[in-house]
């Protein structure tokens, strides 16, 4: 069976890949779920990131990216080795991409698997971009999506492979309702943000703030944190609207990310 440039499996140690010498990139959270690769040399992200000059791919048939979701991130990306991966490698490598899920994050970091492979996407071959054109879509600055599903199928297509349906199974949610005192106490609270902050993040991490207080038992995930176990999500909140909205924006993510998974079918 022909290997896709790009792999999405829950299960990346599954995989069986013998296709010649090969060197693999991986990022250390994988160390214990890498693929089963014949003749290959296993380089961990970090060390490589730190001495990438000094590495030779001569002789090399195939380059493996095993984590690029957890090594390509807005921070990582102005590092020089981005220049070097993949387009400072020999032009007649083969190019793989492996990880677990599409993407962590915002929609746009599903580009780096294409990125890594030099699979098209688009008119974007830098992710600045894409970003910028994401973000203003989503402003309302820009008519068109770049990020449109229906785009992502075509990109996609011929290129791409996934074995599961949906990355994300339905969260457990629990709603504890607070007394009327509490809702009081957040009120007031609120009013005294909305009055004092200019800036939206810090009136969310105040009410969010008051919530963690107020109720001991409550539990959000951060939105990355529910990536590491997509099929087990439990959420306890409270009846209070900082906390609906928390969670709304937590299956808002389960949902874009289920449906990108659809489109790459």
């Amino acid at each position: 069976m022909q290997i896709k440039p790009i792999i999405f499996t829950k299960h990346p140690a599954k995989l069986e890949i013998d296709i010649g010498p090969a060197t693999c990139i991986y990022h250390k959270q994988y160390a214990k779920n890498l693929p089963q690769i014949v003749d290959c040399d296993f380089i961990e992200y970090d060390a490589f990131a730190k001495e990438h000059e000094s590495y030779s791919f001569a002789g090399k048939a195939a380059m493996i990216f095993v984590g690029a979701n957890k090594f390509f991130n807005s921070s990582t990306r102005i590092h020089p080795v981005m220049e070097l991966l993949p387009y400072g490698l020999p032009k007649d490598m083969k190019l793989i991409s492996i990880d677990t899920s599409p993407y962590i994050g915002p929609l746009w970091r599903l580009w780096a698997h294409f990125y890594f492979t030099k699979v098209p996407f688009g008119e974007y071959t830098y992710s600045y971009l894409l970003e910028s054109h994401f973000n203003a879509f989503r402003d309302g600055v820009r008519e068109e999506n770049p990020l449109d599903f229906q785009k992502i199928k075509q990109y996609a297509k011929g290129h791409a492979s996934i074995d599961y349906q949906r990355y994300f199974s339905e969260p457990i949610i629990n709603v504890i309702e607070l007394n009327p005192a509490a809702h009081a106490e957040y009120q007031e609270l609120k009013a005294q943000l909305f009055e004092e902050e200019d800036h939206i993040h810090k009136i969310i991490k105040g009410l969010e703030g008051f919530a963690k207080v107020i109720c001991p038992e409550r539990k959000i995930p951060a939105e990355h944190k529910i990536f590491e176990t997509p099929d087990k999500i439990e959420i306890v909140r409270t009846d209070l609207k900082i906390d609906e909205y928390l969670t709304g924006k937590l299956l808002e993510k389960i949902s874009e990310v289920n449906s990108v998974c659809e489109v790459l079918q």
